[in-house]
């Protein structure tokens, strides 16, 4: 064995080691510690067996690979049994109210009324049974695995990179447990990859008048299914123009069509608060408030909701309690902005980033089946929280990777970079954002396509990387 590779697999026996010793302290298996171990050890060999098969499968059919994990989210769905709770019961409740009853004013009174809408197509064809509603969310995370694949086959990654990357999105096990979960979470990602992928065909010039329409539509119920929404759709837009400038067809029939959509909410608005406005939730500055509350660390108040106004023996105007809410939120911050820093990149993030476990205790959280399968969820939630760590380091080791090899990607992979670009922009924006309204650890699902995209570049790059360095000593 020559020097070269005596060094390349200490390095690999040295980052493996590495990753044992920093991934201990976040594995909690209760009171079955001989889990921990099995656990740690499996989670890279089943990365290790995705990026194999990336390799040795000559062509993947994409929609068999959805269909194959549509099957594992229902099986988990049918298997934890997961009844629908806290923002998960309103969501229920809204889409029955507006497929059974007709009613409109559930998309005025819900925080999503892009999420009614979708499941509320369901109920009406197929009724209000539970699971129902566990097809609509499999069935849209599922259909998220072509758009990936799509997205990355017009910014012409290349096949092996591209199957990979697919395989680890399809069966990233905080997909598989939170798939069936009433969520808005399952939308929002669906139409930010079908946005991007309209910005794919943008980017190699190939959107069509046709496109415009049906993007400008996608983005309009994109921000009707979340206000952060904004955020990417204002740089989307910025991209377009500046790639389409001479196209003006396209970019009236665009504008025209997410328009259309923005209206509906305008008029909701009028109609039911006689107040001309656009945003699709009351509850934005009781938002802003949460998220400068020391005690939860940012997370949802209750007792905030009483300080502002919104309920309890005080309760104001719903006009009130929101200037209640930001002058509270304000005095907060201006009160010590040190400590509000301090607090925001420590406790706030911690609560945003700390764990993904969340996505299994939000399925079985009323489940009748909660106790009978305790051991497997500990396990289940061992085996994310692994993965989950691994993803971030490796995507961050990415980051770190372009940053002190710009020149070489700009030159050898500009189509990497330029992906990375348009993506990087919203999130960091985003991650601004964070420092100021409510975290809760779902609230990263939005980085997660673009975490798991760059974790699978990087995995597949690793070796080129590792033997590259050797050589250069």
């Amino acid at each position: 064995m020559n020097k070269d590779k005596i060094s390349y697999y200490f390095i690999l026996i040295l980052t493996f080691s590495a990753y044992i010793l920093l991934t201990i302290p976040h594995i909690d298996t209760g009171n079955y510690p001989e889990f921990k171990f099995l656990i740690i050890g499996l989670a890279p060999i089943v990365l290790f067996i995705l990026y194999k098969a990336s390799k040795y499968i000559i062509d993947i059919n994409i929609w068999l690979i959805s269909l194959s994990a549509f099957c594992i989210y229902m099986f988990w769905g049918i298997y934890a049994s997961p009844i629908p709770y806290s923002d998960f019961l309103d969501f229920y409740t809204h889409s029955v109210q507006l497929a059974i009853n007709g009613d409109i004013k559930t998309l005025y009174d819900t925080k999503s009324p892009g999420t009614i809408v979708y499941y509320a197509l369901f109920v009406a064809l197929f009724g209000k049974s539970h699971y129902v509603f566990y097809i609509a969310s499999s069935l849209i995370w599922a259909l998220q695995i072509p758009l990936i694949y799509t997205i990355l086959d017009n910014f012409k990654i290349e096949k092996n990179r591209k199957k990979f990357i697919t395989l680890l999105y399809a069966f990233y096990p905080g997909t598989i447990f939170y798939a069936t979960v009433i969520s808005s979470e399952s939308v929002f990602l669906f139409l930010l990859l079908l946005s991007l992928y309209y910005i794919s065909k943008v980017y190699n010039d190939s959107l069509k008048s046709t496109d415009s329409i049906v993007f400008g539509l996608t983005m309009g119920v994109f921000f009707l299914t979340r206000s952060s929404a904004l955020l990417f759709i204002a740089t989307f837009f910025i991209y377009i123009i500046f790639k389409e400038y001479r196209n003006k067809k396209k970019l009236l029939l665009l504008f025209l069509s997410f328009s259309m959509i923005i209206s509906m909410q305008l008029f909701l608005n009028i109609k039911y608060e006689n107040k001309v406005s656009i945003a699709t939730s009351p509850w934005g500055q009781y938002v802003f408030l949460n998220g400068t509350n020391y005690e939860t660390k940012g997370q949802y108040s209750s007792s905030d909701l009483i300080l502002a106004g919104f309920i309890g023996t005080n309760k104001v105007s719903m006009e009130q309690a929101q200037k209640n809410a930001i002058t509270i939120a304000i005095t907060r911050i201006s009160n010590d902005p040190l400590k509000f820093i301090q607090f925001a990149l420590t406790d706030k993030i911690n609560s945003l980033w700390g764990t993904d476990t969340h996505n299994i205790r939000w399925s079985i959280g009323e489940s009748p089946r909660k106790e009978e399968i305790r051991k497997q969820v500990l396990v289940g939630m061992g085996i994310l929280d692994t993965v989950f760590f691994m993803i971030k380091v490796c995507g961050l080791l990415y980051l770190i990777t372009i940053l002190f090899n710009y020149k070489y990607y700009y030159k050898e992979h500009k189509n990497i970079l330029n992906f990375i670009i348009i993506m990087v922009i919203p999130l960091l924006l985003l991650s601004v954002l964070h420092i100021f309204i409510e975290v809760q650890s779902r609230y990263h699902m939005p980085f997660m396509p673009f975490l798991i995209i760059i974790t699978g570049m990087f995995i597949f790059e690793i070796d080129h990387i590792l033997k590259y360095r050797i050589k250069r000593g």
